[in-house]
């Protein structure tokens, strides 16, 4: 019986006549740290009508895949061109256009699409995701900074710090040695004059603290030069 003379079975003849001109993929070349060559992602298996074909065509039971050349690091992609349809076995490949590879697969009208890591490689991936958190963080450090720079720009505050101060002295002129003590009492006279300056107490208390954290470090920072 006369099989369909279909565009698959076209390309099987070709390849045939040809002796079955298959390549070899290229091995990935370069070191561990820097990787580069020809890779091959397999999408699927050939549909069941066309198996018979492909067998006679490459003598294997080859399956769908997508060859591209890619460069790396640490064997992760970071770029990769030159995509393109085949039949492959192993590392060795039959060159296809997006009709055949289509067909083989069975995928109609909707068409085959590229691998997901041909598309995004992962190496590029990892990367942006580190660029991200890296800016993002950046920009988190600068909001923070911003605003302690606000706290001790607001005369509110400020007035808090000079509280503290002035309370402080008076124990230390009472020869007040419980210092736990003297340091509780110095930040609640401090969040009482917040507070009546409008400000939550629970918002004073935590700001207050971020500003005498600032200057201990800065005082520790001065010690130190």
């Amino acid at each position: 019986m006369r099989r369909p003379w279909t565009a698959l079975s076209a390309l099987v003849a070709a390849v045939a006549t040809f002796a079955l001109c298959s390549s070899p993929a290229d091995a990935r070349r370069g070191i561990a740290l820097i990787t580069h060559g020809q890779a091959i992602a397999e999408i699927g298996p050939v549909v069941e009508s066309q198996r018979q074909y492909v067998r006679e065509a490459t003598g294997a039971d080859a399956a769908v895949g997508y060859i591209y050349e890619s460069f790396g690091v640490f064997w992760l992609d970071l770029w990769t061109w030159d995509g393109r349809y085949c039949l492959t076995d192993g590392d060795t490949y039959w060159e296809l256009d997006e009709t055949q590879a289509a067909s083989l697969l069975g995928s109609g009208a909707a068409g085959p699409r590229p691998p997901l890591r041909y598309s995004w490689p992962p190496g590029l991936v990892v990367a942006l995701a580190l660029a991200l958190g890296f800016g993002g963080h950046r920009a988190l450090q600068a909001s923070r900074e911003g605003k302690i720079r606000r706290l001790f720009e607001d005369p509110r505050y400020r007035r808090a710090l000079e509280i503290m101060a002035e309370r402080r002295q008076r124990s230390h002129d009472a020869l007040d040695s419980d210092t736990t003590r003297s340091v509780i009492a110095e930040l609640d006279e401090a969040v009482s004059y917040l507070s009546s300056q409008g400000i939550a107490r629970g918002e004073a208390e935590a700001n207050l603290q971020v500003m005498v954290d600032r200057l201990a470090h800065a005082g520790r920072e001065a010690e130190a030069a």
